[in-house]
């Protein structure tokens, strides 16, 4: 017998007829097996709060799922999320996959994700 789908939730809270967190943990609890948080408009700190956020009540909701975020492989590894979406733009696959597990809170230079548009370290 076939395996079942993989069902993905791709977000975009302004299309949303609820606040994004909830309509994540909904979505989840309906079966949804990946949440892939896809934001274009924010940016470093912005987009790790709701990454957080977004994993918190999607983990709530099943042990199980996997929380992924498109292109910034520097919040998944801040965050503890499962996995990033990468464009044809964006860090290699090869040097995504060697890049290690870096200290919650921080990207793989040692910075938080919000301070690279400052220009200094976090």
């Amino acid at each position: 017998m076939a395996a079942r789908p993989v069902l993905c939730l791709v977000t975009d809270r302004r299309a949303s007829c609820r606040p994004l967190v909830e309509a994540v943990a909904a979505a989840v609890r309906a079966g949804v097996d990946w949440v892939q948080l896809r934001e274009k408009d924010l940016e470093g700190g912005a987009l790790l709060e709701l990454a957080l956020a977004v994993a918190a009540a999607a983990r709530g909701a099943s042990a199980d799922v996997r929380v992924l975020v498109n292109r910034r492989l520097d919040v998944v590894l801040a965050a503890g999320l499962d996995g990033v979406h990468l464009g044809f733009d964006a860090v290699e696959p090869g040097a995504a996959r060697r890049r290690p597990r870096e200290r919650p809170g921080h990207d793989a230079g040692g910075r938080r994700p919000d301070s690279r548009r400052r220009g200094r370290a976090g």
